[in-house]
């Protein structure tokens, strides 16, 4: 059974065909100038979090050193982010102290036994390191979660 169409039919859906490429067309260059103005605003920030040595596999400062020579190296701005027990460690801090002014210091809230201990919290010892309850404010009571940022 062949389809049969109006010379009407084929004139009307090439119209409309041609039509709607013709206002696609209009459309997409603006889209492109407007996604161009987006690529204007885009940044990235480097965040390296910073634990205490006793978590390293390599107790030196060269995968720290490492890190910042490369960060240096491209020129680029950088948030090193810092957990208590760094505070402890003088040649760690004083590591940190000689980057750059284009580097960002801040805190990393994460709870250790140390960190616990020093704000005289009682420490999950029964919860790995990584454990939720262990490591974030939110498994600690509030009273606690007050201790442990006053002693930060």
């Amino acid at each position: 059974m062949a389809l049969k169409f109006s010379f009407e039919q084929v004139v009307c859906s090439i119209f409309l065909f041609l039509l709607s490429f013709l206002s696609l067309t209009a459309f997409v260059p603006s889209a492109i100038a407007a996604d161009d103005q987006l690529c204007d605003n885009r940044y990235l920030t480097l965040v390296n979090p910073v634990r205490g040595r006793e978590l390293w596999v390599d107790k030196s400062l060269k995968p720290i050193r490492d890190q910042y020579k490369l960060v240096e190296k491209n020129q680029f701005a950088a948030t090193w982010l810092i957990q208590f027990d760094v505070l402890d460690d003088d040649q760690l801090v004083k590591l940190l102290r000689d980057f750059n002014s284009d580097q960002e210091i801040g805190v990393f809230l994460e709870i250790s036994k140390n960190f616990a201990n020093k704000s005289r919290v009682i420490y999950p010892y029964d919860a790995a390191w990584f454990s939720p309850r262990a490591i974030f404010l939110s498994g600690y009571s509030q009273s606690e979660r007050r201790r442990l940022i006053d002693k930060l």
